[in-house]
């Protein structure tokens, strides 16, 4: 008797200890809409990879947890005006945002002064990065609404082609007010570091051929190359996997990579390639280091989004006193996000 007592005791603990713990998680995971709900939530801003941007060194900068900073490059395609700095704010709570949240932006201009105090970037842009001119830009939005049930909405500072190419800029915002919660303590700020480069610009998937008249070399593919601009009409190449200006080849004997020296392309106002010059360091040689096959297909054709099917430009030039014959593929793959 004692025994089958204990027995359903033990059995009807169990029972009750799987409801209260049924009950708890049921608790955890049924969201808090009150209107109290989500007070101490956070509102934080970053910026949005939608338009094929991609974040600056390691998906954003800090110095010292001060500073969140992002590296991009802009440019005026297809319509003169359409440059933009995707601005997107984020509703920092467990759910969903429970109302609409609506956050004020404004331009931190002291907290780009404290960047620059700190030297950070100097080695590629500089110790003073400066705000464009009022001139130079369309809009500053001071508003963006979180809509209720969602985490994040995003507004966009436009940019006027007025903007010199290849000079350092950045936009500094924050978020001060929010109708909803708290403004974050380390994500409220971001500055966005940009530069305009030309249309020729970006990150390349390359596949082609490399014939060596002497039978030592050929070619290494499929190669990532960013090409950088160097003015308005040119672009020098660098290397992605090698990080350096070289056009990468492969050494037949030992199957190791070898290099020619860097190259830089400069293309006509119809986009049409009229030079391949020598760029060692990215600096722009010799402008008949390469000689541009006669009738070659090499004109460019500007690329709207990211990982375009088609190519942007074929190239075919002969290297080193014609003893290599180079018939290359350039396809568009992204922006660059390291602007410098």
């Amino acid at each position: 008797m004692n025994y089958k007592i204990t027995k359903l005791m033990t059995l009807s603990g169990i029972l009750i200890a799987m409801m209260n713990f049924t009950s708890c998680l049921k608790d955890a995971k049924a969201p808090n809409l009150s209107p109290d709900a989500g007070t101490s939530a956070t509102v934080g801003i970053w910026i949005d990879n939608s338009d094929g941007a991609v974040d600056g060194v390691g998906g954003g900068y800090s110095q010292g947890g001060t500073f969140n900073v992002f590296n991009r490059t802009i440019k005026f395609f297809p319509s003169a005006d359409t440059a933009k700095l995707n601005v997107t704010v984020a509703y920092l709570g467990p759910d969903v945002a429970p109302q609409d949240i609506q956050v004020t932006l404004a331009v931190d201009a002291a907290n780009l002064a404290a960047f620059n105090t700190t030297g950070a970037f100097s080695g590629n842009w500089g110790f003073n990065v400066t705000q464009p001119n009022a001139t130079d830009v369309w809009s500053i939005p001071t508003t963006v609404t979180i809509p209720k049930g969602q985490k994040q909405a995003t507004v966009q500072v436009k940019l006027k082609n007025s903007i010199a190419l290849g000079q350092p800029y950045a936009m500094p915002i924050k978020v001060s007010a929010t109708s909803y919660g708290t403004v974050s303590t380390n994500q409220a700020s971001a500055i966005y570091l940009f530069q305009r480069v030309n249309n020729y610009d970006g990150l390349y998937m390359v596949n082609g051929t490399v014939t060596d008249a002497l039978g030592a070399f050929t070619g290494k593919y499929p190669k990532y190359v960013e090409l950088m601009t160097y003015d308005a009409n040119t672009v020098v190449m660098l290397d992605q996997n090698y990080g350096n200006f070289y056009y990468i080849i492969t050494n037949l004997a030992s199957g190791g990579a070898s290099n020619l020296s860097g190259i830089g392309f400069r293309f006509d106002a119809s986009g049409n390639c009229t030079n391949v010059y020598s760029a060692p360091g990215g600096s722009l040689g010799s402008p008949t280091f390469g000689t541009l096959a006669s009738g070659a297909a090499n004109k460019f054709t500007p690329q709207v989004n990211s990982y375009s099917p088609n190519p942007a430009f074929v190239i075919n030039f002969t290297a080193s006193a014609a003893r290599f014959n180079i018939n290359d593929k350039y396809t568009y793959v992204n922006d660059r996000n390291d602007a410098n």
